[in-house]
């Protein structure tokens, strides 16, 4: 590398299973009745990176996830057959 230039960003490594956050966290929150202690444990990671997630998901989707009828509604909707599987 010459004196003076600028070194080149490192490419993003592939992103890992946990790493996938809409696919995963939604599908294990509901499961675990909303659980913030068993939901991280479950997707081995850590409880602000599920909060962030599912602020995240709530913004998207424009619903309060604490209320207990929207989060019945996303469990059924998550367990349905006819939606489409997840992103891989």
């Amino acid at each position: 590398m010459a004196s003076g230039s600028t070194p080149r960003p490192r490419p993003c490594p592939p992103r890992s299973p946990a790493r996938r956050p809409l696919p995963t966290t939604p599908n294990k929150w509901p499961c675990l009745h909303g659980s913030w202690d068993r939901t991280p444990t479950s997707l081995g990671t850590h409880r602000n990176t599920v909060r962030r997630r599912l602020t995240r998901i709530a913004a998207l989707l424009d619903a309060d996830l604490d209320a207990p009828d929207i989060g019945m509604e996303l469990w059924f909707t998550l367990r349905s057959p006819d939606r489409d599987p997840p992103p891989a």
